[in-house]
C-alpha cells in the first residue's frame, strides 16, 4: 500500500523527468561538438607533424653548421623555415577557433579556412570539418566557392614559396612543373573539397529526411489532436441537441398547460385536474429523459477517457453514442401516436398519415425520425398554437423515409416563450449526420421536410 510519501516521490519524479531529458540532450549535443573538434585537431596535428617533419629533414640534410662553441648555427633559410613552421602552428590554432563558429556563418568560415589551408598544414583538419559542414547545406555554388578559395590559396602560396622562401630542395616550384603536374595538383584540390563536401551533402540529406519525418509526425499529431477536439466539440453539440430535443417538447407542454391554469378561470374541476395531470406526466417524462441524457454523458465521458488517445472517431451521431445505446427505443409508431396525443391535449389538432412500415425502420433511423417529428410539432406549438398540424411519413426499405410536417402560419398569434430558435437547426444537423437532409419553407404554410436513408 502506498504511503503518504509515495505521491510526493512520484510527483518529484515527474518533475525531474523533463529536467533529466533536457540534460541528456545537452550532453549529447556537447559531445557531438567536442568529438568533431577533437578529430579536426588531431588531423591537423598529424598533418603538420608529417609535413614539417619532412621539411626539416630536407632543410638540415648534410653537414649541419655549428658555431665555435659547438652550438647550432642557423642559416637564413633555416630561420625562415622555422618562422614558417611557427606561422603554420599559429594559423592552425586560429583555424580551430574559427571552425567553432561555422554554424553561425558557414560560408564565410569555410572560405576563410580554405584560404588558410594553403598556408598551414595544421589547419587541414579544421578545413575538412568546415567543408563538410558547408556541404550539409546542399548548395553546389557554395562548394564551388570553397574550391575556388583553396585553389587561389595554393597558387598564392606557391608563388610566395618560389620567389621569397627558396627552401633547400625546393628550387623547382610547383607552378614551374609540367601541365600534367598542374592538372594533377588541381585534381587533388578538387578531391580535397569534393570528398568532405559529398560527405556533408549526404549528412544534410539525412538531416532533411529526419526533419521531414518529424514535420510529418508533428502534422499527423496535430491533425489527430484537431480531430479529437472536433470530435469532442461534436459530442458537446450532440449532448446539447439531446437536451434540447428531450426537454424542449416536454417543457413546452408544461408551459402550455401551466399557462392555461394561470389565465383561464372558466376551467371546471375535471379539466383542471387533466391539465395538472399533464403537467405532472410531462415533468415525470422530462425527468426520465434528463436521466437518460446524463447516462449518455457518462457513457461518452468514459469512452473519451479510455479511447481519447487513440484515433478520433468520425463525428457520426450513432458512433458517438445516443440514447438508443442506453436503452432500447420503444416502437416508433407507438411513440408518434403518444406524441400526437400530447399535442392534441395541448389544443392543436394533429393528423398523422403513415404510409410506411415503421416497424422495419432501423433503430437509429427510427429515433431520428421521431426527433424530427417531435421538433416540428414543438415548433408548431410554440409559433402556431392551436393551429392544425399534418404529419406525413412515407418510405420503404432500401430507399429512404420521408417526413413532411405542415401547419398554417398563424397570423397575430402570440408564440410561446422559451423557444431558442435552434431546434430545427439541431434537427437539420442530426439528419445531416445521419446521411439525410432537412429543409424548411415558409409562407402561408410552414413546411418541414426531411428524408433519411433507410437501409434494406
Amino acid at each position: 500500500m502506498a504511503g503518504p510519501g509515495s505521491s510526493f516521490r512520484s510527483t518529484r519524479c515527474r518533475q525531474a523527468a523533463p529536467y533529466d531529458g533536457e540534460m541528456a540532450g545537452v550532453v549529447v549535443r556537447t559531445w557531438n561538438r567536442v568529438w568533431k573538434l577533437a578529430l579536426a585537431a588531431m588531423i591537423g596535428f598529424f598533418a603538420g607533424l608529417g609535413v614539417w617533419g619532412i621539411g626539416t629533414t630536407t632543410a638540415f640534410e648534410g653537414d649541419v653548421p655549428t658555431t665555435a662553441s659547438g652550438d647550432l648555427a642557423l642559416q637564413g633559410e633555416n630561420v625562415a623555415l622555422l618562422a614558417v613552421m611557427l606561422l603554420d602552428v599559429v594559423l592552425g590554432v586560429l583555424a580551430m577557433v574559427l571552425v567553432g563558429f561555422r554554424r553561425r556563418a558557414p560560408l564565410a568560415i569555410a572560405i576563410a579556412l580554405c584560404l588558410i589551408s594553403g598556408l598551414s598544414a595544421c589547419s587541414i583538419g579544421a578545413f575538412l570539418l568546415a567543408v563538410t559542414s558547408l556541404g550539409t547545406r546542399r548548395r553546389i555554388r557554395e562548394l564551388l566557392a570553397a574550391l575556388g578559395a583553396v585553389t587561389l590559396s595554393v597558387a598564392v602560396v606557391e608563388f610566395v614559396l618560389r620567389h621569397w622562401l627558396p627552401f633547400p630542395g625546393q628550387e623547382d616550384a610547383l607552378f614551374q612543373s609540367s601541365v600534367t603536374g598542374l592538372l594533377a595538383v588541381w585534381i587533388s584540390l578538387v578531391v580535397s573539397v569534393a570528398l568532405p563536401g559529398l560527405l556533408g551533402w549526404s549528412i544534410g540529406a539525412r538531416r532533411e529526411l529526419v526533419e521531414s519525418l518529424r514535420r510529418e509526425a508533428a502534422a499527423e499529431r496535430a491533425g489527430r489532436e484537431s480531430a479529437e477536439a472536433r470530435a469532442r466539440s461534436e459530442e458537446r453539440n450532440r449532448i446539447a441537441r439531446e437536451f434540447h430535443d428531450e426537454l424542449g417538447h416536454r417543457l413546452s407542454l408544461i408551459a402550455l398547460h401551466a399557462g392555461a391554469l394561470e389565465y383561464r378561470d372558466d376551467l371546471d374541476l375535471a379539466r383542471t385536474q387533466e391539465a395538472a395531470g399533464a403537467i405532472r406526466r410531462n415533468a415525470h417524462e422530462a425527468l426520465h429523459e434528463v436521466r437518460s441524457t446524463l447516462q449518455i454523458l457518462r457513457s461518452s465521458g468514459e469512452t473519451s477517457t479510455t479511447a481519447g488517445k487513440a484515433a478520433a472517431p468520425e463525428p457520426q451521431l450513432r458512433a458517438t453514442g445516443s440514447a438508443e445505446e442506453v436503452e432500447p427505443s420503444p416502437d416508433v409508431a407507438e411513440r408518434l401516436a403518444e406524441l400526437a396525443a400530447e399535442v392534441r391535449r395541448a389544443g392543436s389538432p394533429v393528423e398523422v398519415v403513415v404510409e410506411a412500415d415503421l416497424a422495419q425502420l432501423p433503430a437509429g433511423t427510427g429515433r431520428h425520425t421521431y426527433r424530427v417529428v417531435q421538433e416540428a410539432l414543438t415548433n408548431a406549438l410554440r409559433h402556431a398554437p392551436r393551429q392544425p398540424v399534418r404529419v406525413s411519413i412515407t418510405g420503404a426499405p432500401g430507399d429512404q423515409v420521408t417526413v413532411v410536417v405542415t401547419n398554417p402560419t398563424a397570423v397575430g398569434a402570440r408564440p410561446h416563450d422559451g423557444g431558442a430558435g435552434v431546434g430545427l437547426i439541431g434537427a437539420a444537423e442530426r439528419v445531416r449526420l445521419a446521411g439525410g437532409d432537412l429543409s424548411v419553407s415558409t409562407g402561408e404554410t410552414f413546411v418541414v421536410r426531411a428524408w433519411l436513408p433507410w437501409a434494406a
